[in-house]
């Protein structure tokens, strides 16, 4: 008798301590949304939503639990791109510059490229005629500076799509 209950005793700690460590070591994924319209999703304390038109009506929204070191915008997407987004980047003088994301591909001959708009109000691009959308309120705003320097919040919102210059 003795025996079982020190045998039980040391499974129950052995499962505790199993557990106890896969919650620990458990991060939430982010979440993947195939949307055929322009919307914002309902983001949590310490989430952001990365939203790519790939197409016309064809859009995909990501939402993210922000850790610790995401810092920037290119930690967000290289975190999506280690869980699944297709990202296609290179390294230039000024930061990462997007070849592609997701479904969205630009195509340089038709002076094609992917453009970065944002939430964050210190990363809002402030020009005469910066292009922006309005959605349920929300001013999602051409940003003034690349996906390196771009800053994270909670609840904010990155939105990607193919423009032309």
């Amino acid at each position: 008798m003795k025996n079982t209950t020190k045998l039980l005793t040391w499974i129950l700690m052995v499962v505790l301590v199993v557990c106890a460590t896969g919650l620990v070591a458990c991060v939430e994924k982010p979440t993947e949304k195939a949307l055929d319209k322009l919307e914002l999703p309902t983001l949590k304390q310490g989430q952001v939503a990365v939203i790519i038109k790939n197409g016309e009506s064809d859009y995909t929204s990501y939402t993210v639990t922000l850790s610790e070191d995401m810092t920037s915008v290119e930690d967000v997407l290289a975190y999506l791109k280690e869980n699944g987004m297709h990202l296609d980047w290179m390294d230039s003088d000024y930061g990462k510059m997007l070849n592609a994301i997701g479904k969205a591909v630009p195509d340089a001959s038709k002076n094609e490229f992917v453009a970065f708009f944002t939430t964050v109000e210190s990363d809002k691009g402030n020009w005469a005629g910066v292009p922006t959308y309005n959605v349920d309120g929300t001013q999602i705003v051409s940003a003034q500076v690349g996906v390196s320097d771009a800053k994270v919040q909670s609840g904010a919102i990155f939105y990607f799509e193919i423009s032309t210059f």
